[in-house]
């Protein structure tokens, strides 16, 4: 049928993956039949719910089913035999489809018709620019979606900013768009749109056009859809931009968060929203876009801001619907379309380095409106779709503004009150919470039972022999005495008759030839463990390996290595070897082979390091069989494993079976998890995150690849999730599988016997530290503290810590440090760089646990203090515990019950330590804060604050008085410690014992708290962390 405006048929192409969504039939001009050529055959059901109606006279759809078994070449003569083209015909050649399909049709159709083809791209560019009612609707609730996720991520920017987090702009764009796979979002969602629009809303046609985006720092793009860096979060100012659709029709919406906002950003930002306003107000049917532009800048000019307009942008806006970027409808000065009803505009103004310092002020503002049909009114021309009030409340509002005149008020007070673009935010503190004087005090009550408690505890361990300590810690010792390779020659490896220098993997020795005083040649071994290290190097064709080893006297402590016995009178240690070699390659490999040895024993002795993860008595755990389950069992597939085979990722299953799990990859590779080697089982589901992960920290160390571990982690990404799998429904479905699969474990566990619970996580609790290199989220269970989102994994069984305690706890640090001691008083764990608008509540959560917690403005060294409470535990009981620790509100309510009688000794012993505190905390601790304050926090110190009001006289001073004072101290302190050497002598063995007893107890404290002897401070030792 031979339209009016030349159009005989369309071809519509739809392939494999693609969807078979056809517009709507009542938006189609009847002047356009449309032949759908190419379909596969499950496709019929789909096209009976298209049969029109039997009154319709309007073009019919014909429909050509493809069978993809039968001969192409013949289909498509089939189809070309019931066209009569006679004229050109229209393509896009932008669109090019490339294929064997698409290739043999145009081969078949060149070859029947000689026609010519042109481009039709501007003629449906020009007829979709008018937007029917059914795209009207869709438009309407792609503005109302994103409206609300505009709101939700200015909510997780405040968030982040506040508590003082380091997220990517990336990570938070992802998180943002999880947004369509959370069910309870979408319904959220759904309760905004009107009930006009909700009869066919259908969720799974909701879909971002380009990522969400998120700039700050001082790095700005300002093209839609601009791609987002993997820099931090900054508190400066903010670009948010979010683009979707629905239904294929698009919509756009920015917004600008200013932080800490200045005067000359305030005034621009006054000037931009009243120039939206204004470009809004001249959107109108009947009028030429470039008449608009000039009026634009005419208004810029009125202002008196001419130095503005190079700032701006050269083009206003742009048309949106089926395509983000309608180009015929920019608003630009030789545009000379005119606007119709129906056409949708995305307004964009933003203005770009207007301020001193150039790159790092930019302001965006972008709405998405609908042109309506002419009225009187001019509120009635438009539709601001992207705005927080919906058209119908803002007609209703224009009716009353007629009856009723609105007052006007100061521009300062309508930015702080107004929501509707949420760009400048009121000056506030981070955190404004009132001080809950009332749980502090119950926190503070529920402490002193603790410690009451403690100390009982601790009495009935040291009765029962629990706790039995050597005055070392016996887990860092390395013990040469007790290492052998062979037992006799006979051992040795074939491979060093030849008396060539070799390395025993098997054994962990490297063998060395020798000749002895004779001359003979001979070969002696070394164990791995008595080489501290190794060197290699090249100089005119001779290669040296330079083997260096422990020995006495080198600085060694006896509590990291302890050295074997000397027999004989002449026997000494040797302290390096060097060998020699022309073989360069040769020598090259047996140092690496060195090296490698050397790295995995390093390896297996920090496995072996961590207290209460490995005990000797669970080694045998790693070794039990896993028994198969030939019925039925549980199968979660398409996961990945940490720590990974061969430095690559790797993806398999997870099976569950009668007595454990395995994990089988794709390339053949398995790991063989019992129920009795795990300690701990964690399901950490992805909200706020980028993956959801099954965690097992086990009793023993199993093998996985090359590497031994404590730690399995299994997970699945999301975000490659989503864009991997078919449909969106698909992976939403997929993210719960991990949650029923950890209850079909639980049950299938307890039918064969076995018990076994994963515990969650508390999301509300989480909180950000540094417990290894990096800062990571870090957050509590039912009975750990874990953070197992990044390498390396941080697990710590709360029922091990004896205590906790808060470093650097000062109003000069904005975070702080928290010490976990353990039971077994060998080791301890730090977390450091906790923002201190956290302490309050991680103090609230240690209270609920029943740990006892302590804080103190300096850092500790607790490797001394743990080792001088090993020395004499019952010292340490008898003299108070941690209450050396504690403020005096705590400490000093338990010392008066428990030793009320030392009340003398301990108020001279005050007196004296309280005033070399003083002097210290004036150079160290001083010293200290300034410097962890500022390479600790994420914002650099103000060198104006710091400087304000000083020359370089004052300052020059200042240093020389500071040198003067540190002297003076040094000197003191090296007095005390002469006076406290001359005094010293050996015990007489009388005097009163009670008296004895009551002076070892008060040097017991000195020694713990450090307060007595200079030598001995550990209260004053600073620790200055890089």
């Amino acid at each position: 049928m031979e339209s009016e405006i030349g159009v005989r048929c369309i071809f519509i192409y739809t392939r494999k993956g693609k969807g078979y969504r056809i517009p709507n039939q009542n938006s189609t001009s009847p002047q356009l039949a449309y032949v759908i050529s190419i379909f596969r055959n499950n496709f019929q059901n789909f096209l009976d719910a298209l049969r029109p109606p039997e009154n319709y006279l309007g073009p019919r759809l014909t429909v050509v089913l493809r069978d993809t078994k039968q001969d192409q070449t013949k289909q498509i003569n089939q189809f070309l035999d019931q066209l009569q083209i006679q004229k050109d015909v229209g393509s896009f050649p932008n669109e090019e489809l490339i294929g064997d399909f698409s290739n043999e049709f145009k081969r078949q159709f060149n070859k029947k018709f000689q026609v010519a083809s042109k481009d039709c791209n501007k003629f449906f560019e020009e007829l979709l620019l008018t937007k029917d009612q059914f795209e009207i609707e869709s438009l309407k609730i792609a503005a109302l979606f994103s409206e609300y996720v505009m709101k939700e991520l200015i909510k997780d920017c405040e968030q982040i900013l506040e508590l003082g987090k380091l997220e990517n702009h990336d990570i938070i764009s992802g998180k943002i768009e999880m947004i369509l796979d959370k069910e309870e979002k979408l319904k959220d969602f759904y309760k905004t749109i009107p009930k006009t629009l909700n009869n066919e809303y259908d969720s799974s046609c909701l879909e971002f056009q380009y990522q969400v985006g998120i700039q700050s720092g001082g790095q700005y793009n300002l093209k839609m859809g601009a791609p987002n860096n993997q820099s931090p979060l900054s508190p400066d100012t903010i670009l948010l931009s979010v683009c979707n659709k629905y239904k294929d029709i698009c919509c756009n919406i920015s917004r600008t968060i200013i932080i800490n906002l200045v005067d000359e950003q305030k005034h621009a930002y006054i000037f931009l929203n009243d120039m939206m306003n204004y470009l809004i107000s001249l959107m109108m049917v009947d009028k030429k876009i470039s008449d608009i532009y000039k009026a634009f800048i005419e208004q810029v000019k009125s202002k008196g801001k001419e130095n503005h307009l190079a700032h701006l942008p050269k083009v206003l806006g742009y048309g949106i619907g089926i395509y983000p970027k309608e180009d015929l409808l920019s608003i630009k000065e030789d545009n000379e379309k005119i606007i119709e009803a129906g056409m949708v505009f995305n307004l964009r103004l933003s203005l770009a380095n207007f301020q001193l310092t150039p790159n790092r002020n930019c302001l965006l503002i972008a709405d998405t409106i609908l042109i309506k049909p002419k009225s009187d009114d001019a509120n009635r021309n438009v539709d601001i779709l992207t705005r927080d009030e919906d058209p119908t409340a803002a007609e209703e509002k224009a009716d009353k503004s007629k009856k009723k005149p609105v007052q006007t008020q100061n521009i300062k007070e309508k930015l702080e009150k107004s929501t509707k673009l949420g760009v400048v935010q009121v000056e506030r503190l981070r955190q404004q919470n009132p001080t809950m004087v009332g749980d502090d005090v119950k926190r503070k009550e529920h402490q002193k039972e603790l410690m009451f408690q403690k100390q009982e505890e601790l009495k009935l361990r040291l009765a029962d022999n629990d706790l039995q300590f050597t005055g070392k810690n016996n887990s860092k010792v390395k013990d040469l005495d007790a290492v052998i390779s062979y037992k006799s020659q006979r051992e040795f490896p074939r491979e060093c008759q030849n008396y060539q220098l070799y390395i025993d993997k098997n054994k962990n020795t490297i063998l060395i030839p020798f000749r002895d005083e004779t001359g003979q040649m001979m070969t002696v071994p070394f164990h791995i463990q008595t080489i501290k290290n190794a060197s290699i190097n090249t100089e005119n064709n001779v290669s040296n390996l330079r083997i260096n080893f422990h020995f006495q006297g080198q600085g060694i402590s006896s509590k990291e290595v302890n050295f074997p016995s000397m027999r004989g009178p002449n026997q000494v240690f040797i302290k390096e070897i060097t060998i020699k070699s022309q073989n360069t390659i040769g020598l090259t490999a047996s140092f690496k082979a060195l090296k490698e040895i050397l790295k995995k024993i390093k390896q297996e002795d920090q496995i072996k390091s961590k207290s209460g993860d490995a005990k000797e008595e669970d080694a045998h755990l790693s070794d039990e069989t896993l028994i198969l389950s030939k019925g039925k069992k549980v199968v979660l597939d398409k996961i990945s494993i940490k720590p990974t085979f061969v430095g690559k990722k790797t993806v398999g299953q997870l099976e569950t079976h009668i007595n454990g799990f395995r994990f089988m990859s794709n390339k053949g590779h398995k790991v063989d998890i019992t129920y009795n080697n795990i300690r701990q089982a964690f399901f950490q589901p992805c909200e706020n995150d980028l993956i959801v992960l099954l965690h097992f920290r086990l009793k023993a160390p199993i093998s996985v690849g090359n590497k031994k571990t404590l730690d399995i982690q299994l997970y699945t990404e999301i975000c490659a999730l989503v864009d991997d799998l078919d449909s969106k429904q698909a992976a939403r479905k997929r993210l719960n599988e991990q949650d029923e699969f950890t209850q079909a474990v639980e049950a299938f566990a307890l039918e064969n016997k076995y018990e076994i619970e994963f515990d969650v996580p508390f999301k509300d609790l989480e909180f950000t530290g540094c417990h290894a290199k990096s800062n990571v989220k870090i957050v509590p269970t039912r009975g750990c503290l874990i953070a197992l989102s990044e390498l390396p994994f941080f697990v710590l069984d709360l029922s091990q810590v004896e205590i906790a305690h808060f470093e650097r706890v000062s109003f000069m640090t904005r975070n702080f440090d928290m010490i976990f001691v353990l039971k077994d008083f060998q080791t301890f764990k730090r977390i450091s760089t906790i923002p201190n608008q956290l302490l309050d509540t991680i103090k609230s959560w240690l209270d609920t646990m029943n740990i006892i917690y302590s804080e103190g403005p300096i850092c500790l060294n607790w490797p001394t203090i743990l080792d001088s409470i090993r020395e004499d535990f019952d010292s340490y009981i008898n003299d108070g515990g941690w209450g050396f620790l504690f403020d005096e509100e705590v400490a000093g309510g338990y010392n008066q019950e428990v030793s009320g009688d030392e009340d003398e000794s301990d108020s001279e012993y005050n007196e004296t330590e309280d005033e070399e505190e003083e002097e210290g905390s004036e150079s160290s601790g001083s010293e200290f804060s300034e410097e962890a304050s500022a390479e600790s926090s994420d914002v650099q110190p103000d060198d104006e604050e710091e400087e304000e009001g000083m020359d370089w006289d004052e300052m020059e001073r200042q240093t020389i008085e500071q040198d003067r004072r540190q002297n003076e101290l040094a000197k003191r302190r090296f007095q005390e410690e002469e006076h406290m050497k001359k005094i010293k002598g050996p015990s007489n063995g009388g005097g009163n014992r009670d008296q004895k007893k009551q002076s070892n107890g008060q040097n017991q404290i000195s020694k713990v708290s450090g307060f007595n002897q200079t030598k001995t401070s550990l209260m004053g030792k600073v620790q200055k962390r890089r």
